[in-house]
């Protein structure tokens, strides 16, 4: 009769079984969000192409809008991606970015539009005092001695006190901004420190000169528009009126 045995894997032999089974485990773990991105960004496009064929989707675009971000912070000196950075990980790190990134804009936005109303509202109290409009425009002669500008142009604004409380004003401080009709380009920005004063219901002429660069595309619209074509915005700082009163506008400073 015939016994059959049962024979136990001798260690030499249990061993290659074992990594086998381990390969096996690994790569049945592993994925394309395993991938360990690297640190040099001149390999992303061929070390991570296989990694990003086998994505899509959302994952597949905040991966994509990662490495974006990072190619970009890096050529400005920003900080690189972390070494042993995987793409899960960056996945992860996008996504938490663009959530932070969209609150900081909406936040943004409810900030400019809050100074813009209150630009709007400084912009209605001064324009229920002051109205400055520019009546003329004229182009004088190149000007080629004493190394001064080669062209100017010679402005006449007027200024009337239309305030319903009937209020003199004895100074006016702020900025005028010329801008073309047509497109909305900003063509010139001209500094009023007016000390002559302005008595309830009068109007005078207030001129100045700007130069006229040959170069300039802004200067050559100037040059060539017809007053009608040219908006005149008036960014008040301050009205100092008669009876000690001073009106400040510090919203209209340094718009952009």
């Amino acid at each position: 009769m015939l016994v059959s045995k049962l024979v136990s894997p001798t260690p030499g032999r249990l061993w290659p079984v074992m990594f086998l089974v381990a390969v096996a485990l690994l790569s049945a773990c592993s994925g394309p969000k395993d991938t360990v991105i690297p640190a040099d960004a001149n390999r992303w496009e061929s070390d991570l192409r296989p990694t990003l064929d086998q994505m899509s989707g959302e994952d597949k675009r905040l991966i994509v809008s990662y490495l974006a971000r990072m190619k970009q912070a890096t050529a400005f000196g920003g900080q690189a991606v972390p070494p042993g950075t995987t793409v899960g990980q960056a996945i992860n790190a996008e996504r938490t970015f663009q959530k932070e990134d969209l609150v900081n804009r909406g936040q943004t936005r409810d900030a400019q539009d809050q100074r813009e109303r209150e630009r709007a509202e400084a912009e209605r109290q001064v324009s229920s005092i002051v109205t400055i409009s520019l009546v003329s425009k004229e182009i004088l002669p190149t000007n080629v001695a004493g190394g001064g500008p080669s062209q100017q142009a010679a402005l006449t604004f007027e200024l009337r006190n239309v305030d319903v409380a009937n209020r003199n004003v004895t100074s006016i401080n702020g900025v005028l901004r010329l801008s073309d009709t047509l497109f909305g380009r900003e063509l010139k920005t001209i500094q009023v420190n007016d000390r002559e004063g302005l008595p309830a219901g009068a109007t005078r002429s207030w001129q100045t000169l700007v130069p006229l660069s040959q170069q300039a595309t802004t200067d050559e619209r100037m040059r060539n528009s017809d007053l009608r074509d040219i908006k005149v915005v008036f960014d008040a700082e301050s009205l100092q009126l008669a009876d000690g009163t001073t009106l400040q506008f510090p919203v209209n400073i340094g718009r952009s």
